[in-house]
């Protein structure tokens, strides 16, 4: 659970589409120590094929990852400022209801997942084609209206994310 490993999720996620995998399921969770992240993370998957809070199999028991501390999966036990942010990207998720059904059936009907590389829709376009496993350039179409840029990088002393 690092920004670095956050930076890589959407690359990972539209370069599987070349291969059919246009639903890829995310473990949205956050590391005990970065609220932000743990916001960004959900961010990101709300913006994903598939939606869900999944904390890597630490829920059996006693926390299981002593290097970084117990995961965190209930957005609602984060400080207020991060809560809100939470909240706000998962009923932004539910808003979205309509539109992720048709973007659906247009993956039924043509095998088209809804999470897309820009160069499918500019193959003529250099930029199109300049995300990296880095996350520069971190930004992907979600069905055939959203262009969307998350934030996977963490935000500096002013409060604002640099540009990838």
């Amino acid at each position: 659970l690092t920004w670095g490993n956050l930076a890589y999720q959407p690359y990972f996620s539209f370069t599987a589409a070349n291969v059919g995998f246009g639903y890829w399921s995310h473990d949205l969770v956050g590391p005990a120590d970065d609220h932000e992240l743990h916001v960004r993370w959900l961010q990101f998957g709300a913006f994903s094929g598939v939606f869900r809070l999944h904390e890597r199999g630490m829920s059996a028991g006693p926390c299981a990852d002593t290097s970084q501390g117990c995961a965190r999966v209930r957005p609602w036990e984060l400080p207020w400022r991060f809560f809100t942010a939470a909240r706000a990207a998962m009923q932004g998720r539910v808003a979205l209801l309509p539109y992720l059904y048709t973007a659906s059936r247009q993956a039924h009907d043509t095998g088209l997942g809804p999470l897309r590389p820009m160069y499918y829709d500019w193959p003529h376009h250099d930029r199109a084609y300049a995300a990296d496993a880095a996350g520069a350039w971190a930004q992907y179409m979600f069905g055939d209206d959203l262009l969307v840029a998350p934030v996977v990088q963490a935000a500096g002393p002013d409060g604002l994310a640099a540009k990838a």
